[in-house]
């Protein structure tokens, strides 16, 4: 498994402002450049945004041996497009909860953000692979704070649990 800073995507880069250590840890996957720089601006001075990728395959990297991905599990909160080329958000935040499980650790609280979003089967399958929050696109950056910060404080709260 991967821990510590995650290297931002090529042309996309995370905030740059520190934050508190009570702050939430965010991974962002999304590939339309104007939603993507819209969550990095909402999420300003309220979230370390430890990087912004254009697929999910920028982070979560094949084992080079056995089965599974390798996984950061130093993150809070994840905010994650449907639609990713490749892997999609759904197949993402399914690995990365079996990944965090795998380790004995609480996972990150999981949006999902997808111009289908109020669709009866793309919330169905968004809850059974762990997604806690649909938005539909084009969302409120009001909205998207109130669930990062209230899926943080819960994650927080299991965490604290666990130990």
């Amino acid at each position: 498994m991967i821990e510590g800073n995650i290297p931002p995507a090529e042309g996309v880069q995370p905030s740059q402002e520190k934050v508190s250590a009570n702050t939430p840890r965010v991974v962002i996957f999304e590939d339309d450049p104007q939603v993507a720089k819209l969550m990095r601006m909402s999420l300003t001075g309220k979230a370390e945004i430890t990087g912004l990728y254009k697929s999910a395959e920028d982070v979560l990297q094949r084992r080079e041996e056995g089965e599974g991905y390798d996984v950061p599990l130093d993150i809070d909160v994840v905010i994650t497009d449907l639609g990713l080329q490749g892997m999609d958000g759904i197949e993402a935040t399914k690995i990365m909860i079996a990944a965090y499980t795998e380790a004995g650790k609480i996972p990150p609280h999981f949006i999902m953000v997808s111009g289908s979003g109020d669709s009866p089967t793309v919330q169905e399958k968004a809850k059974e692979a762990g997604v806690s929050e649909v938005m539909g696109k084009p969302f409120s950056p009001r909205v998207l704070i109130t669930n990062m910060q209230t899926g943080y404080e819960r994650v927080q709260q299991l965490r604290n649990l666990q130990e």
